[in-house]
């Protein structure tokens, strides 16, 4: 059963997504940078980022999809992946 967007508030939504992110990152053995994450971390892009790729990227969506009950398009902004706070606003604005 997923979970109604519309029925968490930010912060809950937050942490539902830094939790994906952070199994993502540590399955990837991505774990540098994981003890930096907050919703305005950079997810990918250099050193100051988290430095996931687009493998992860497309593991965090369908992460997502399964515990949201949505569905991501390949032609997806990857900047909606950018950081869990953007994650969020995208999500959001697919449920108002």
């Amino acid at each position: 059963m997923s979970i109604d967007v519309s029925k968490l508030d930010l912060s809950q939504l937050h942490a539902k997504l830094l939790a994906i992110v952070r199994y993502v990152a540590e399955s990837s053995n991505r774990k540098e940078n994981l003890h930096r994450l907050t919703p305005d971390f950079p997810l990918f892009g250099g050193t100051e980022s988290l430095g996931l790729d687009s493998l992860d990227i497309l593991d965090i969506a369908l992460e997502v999809e399964k515990e949201f009950g949505i569905s991501f398009h390949e032609e997806e902004d990857q900047a909606e992946f950018a950081t869990v706070s953007s994650l969020a606003q995208c999500l959001r604005s697919r449920f108002a």
